[in-house]
C-alpha cells in the first residue's frame, strides 16, 4: 500500500523530553514516599510511556494512594517545561530535514501523544515545527490512551486515510503495542528513550534522524517469519505455502539434515559437531536471504524463547523486522502426527526423549513477542490471508 502519512508520538520522539518527565514525577512521587521503582509496570519501563492518567491508577491500584490527575499534571507539566528551558532544548536538524522531505513528497504528517494538550504545545513552541503537522491529538482528545490505540485511529480519521496507507514512528513499548494494535506499520526510535533490542515485530528501526528519508519508509522493510509449534504442528506446509502465495524464502532445519545426510538430533549420529555444523548452514542461509533484503520463514521448531530471541536479533541486524507464526495444536494431534510419521517417513524422525523434551518445555509466545496465531482449523487460504496483512 502506498505511505500517505506518518505520524509522530511526541515525548522521545520528536523532543528528548523522556527524562525530564521521569524527574518530575519522580519528585512528584516522592511527597507521597513512593517512587517509579515501586510501581509495577508490565512492559518494565517504569511507566515512561504512560500517561499520567495511567501511572496515577497503577498507583492506586497497588499503593492504595489517591493523587488528585489535575494538580499531578499542572505541577509535573511545569517542573518538565522548566527542564527543557535550562536544557536549552531545539529541533534536531535531522528531524527538520525528514520533515521537509516528507513534505516534498505529499506526506500528511500528525503527532499523537499521551501527554495533556498545553504540554504538547509548549513543546513544539520549543522545536518551532508545528507548521509541519496537518493534525496534533493529546491525551485531551481521546478517553481511551496508549496501550488503546484509540489515538491513533482519531488521528487517521481526522487525516482521512486508512492504517495500512501509514508509518507511525514510536519509541516506548506502550506507544509501540498501540501503533502495532492500529495495523499501521510501525518504526522504532530509539535515540532518547527505549533500547532499540527491544523492538520486535517491527517495520523499521532506526536510532537517529539521519537514518530515515521518504525513500526509506516508502519501501515495506522484509519479514522474517518465525515458525513456532509443537512436533507435527503442520508448520512445514504452511510455510510452504508462503513461498508460493507471498514469495518468501523458505529456510528448513529438516531439509538441510536431509541434504547434509546428517540429523538435526545428535544422538541419532552420534556426532555433536554433525548436529552444529547443520544449525550453522541453516543460521547461514537465513542470513544470506535477510542480506538480499528478502523475506524468510524459518521452518523449525522455535519452541523456545531464547531461539526465537537469536532469530529477533538477526532480523534486527538486517532491518527486518520478526514476526513469529505460532501454528496451535493440541499435544495429542502433535503426538499422534510424530507416531504416523514414523510409518510414513515424510521427515525426519523424532527421538523419543527428544520429543517428550521440546513437548515438555515449550514456551509459547508471550504477549511482548510480535504473534500471529494460526490454527489446523483454519483453511489454508485464510491463513496465508492473515499473514498477509
Amino acid at each position: 500500500m502506498a505511505l500517505e502519512a506518518v505520524i509522530f508520538d511526541m515525548d522521545g520522539v520528536l523532543i528528548d523530553s523522556v527524562s525530564s518527565a521521569h524527574k518530575a514525577r519522580e519528585t512528584l512521587l516522592a511527597e507521597h514516599g513512593l517512587s517509579m521503582a515501586v510501581i509495577p509496570d508490565p512492559r518494565g519501563e517504569d511507566h515512561r510511556g504512560a500517561s499520567a492518567k495511567a501511572l496515577l491508577h497503577a498507583v492506586e491500584q497497588h499503593h492504595g494512594v489517591s493523587i488528585d490527575l489535575d494538580d499531578f499534571k499542572q505541577r509535573a507539566g511545569h517542573m518538565i517545561r522548566q527542564d527543557l528551558k535550562d536544557r536549552e532544548q531545539s529541533a534536531d536538524p535531522g528531524l527538520v530535514r525528514f520533515l521537509e522531505d516528507l513534505r516534498a513528497h505529499g506526506i500528511a504528517c500528525a503527532i499523537t501523544s499521551s501527554g495533556a494538550k498545553n504540554s504538547v504545545a509548549f513543546k513544539l513552541e520549543i522545536l518551532g515545527i508545528e507548521h509541519f503537522f496537518s493534525a496534533i491529538v493529546t491525551a485531551d482528545d481521546v478517553a481511551a490512551h496508549k496501550p488503546d490505540p484509540a489515538s491513533y485511529f482519531y488521528t487517521m480519521g481526522y487525516l482521512g486515510v486508512q492504517p495500512q496507507n501509514c508509518l507511525i514512528i514510536e519509541d516506548s513499548l506502550t506507544g509501540i503495542e498501540a501503533a502495532i494494535a492500529s495495523g499501521a506499520r510501525v518504526a522504532g526510535f530509539s535515540k532518547y528513550n527505549t533500547k532499540p533490542e527491544t523492538f520486535d515485530g517491527l517495520d523499521l528501526v532506526a536510532s537517529d534522524w539521519s537514518e530515515l528519508s521518504y525513500q526509506k519508509i516508502s519501501q515495506p522493510a522484509p519479514t522474517l517469519y518465525i515458525m513456532c509449534g509443537f512436533p507435527f504442528a503442520g508448520k512445514s506446509t504452511i510455510a510452504r505455502a508462503m513461498v508460493e502465495q507471498l514469495g518468501v524464502v523458505r529456510v528448513a532445519l529438516d531439509d538441510i539434515t536431509t541434504e547434509l545426510g546428517a540429523s538435526a538430533d545428535p544422538a541419532m549420529v552420534g556426532s555433536d559437531e554433525q548436529w552444529q555444523h547443520t544449525h550453522d548452514v541453516f543460521y547461514e542461509r537465513i542470513i544470506q536471504a535477510l542480506q538480499a533484503g528478502q523475506s524468510v520463514v524459518v521452518d523449525s521448531v522455535a519452541y523456545k524463547r531464547l531461539h526465537r530471541n537469536g532469530l529477533r536479533k538477526a532480523a534486527r541486524r538486517f532491518g527486518a523486522r520478526a514476526v513469529v507464526v505460532y501454528v496451535e495444536t493440541t499435544a495429542d494431534t502433535s503426538k499422534q502426527r510424530w507416531i504416523t510419521n514414523r510409518t510414513t517417513r515424510q521427515r525426519p524422525d523424532v527421538r523419543d526423549e527428544n520429543y517428550t523434551s521440546v513437548t515438555g518445555n515449550f514456551e509459547p509466545p508471550q504477549a511482548d513477542e510480535a504473534t500471529i496465531t494460526v490454527n489446523n482449523d483454519m483453511p489454508l487460504a485464510e491463513i496465508i490471508r492473515k499473514l498477509a496483512r
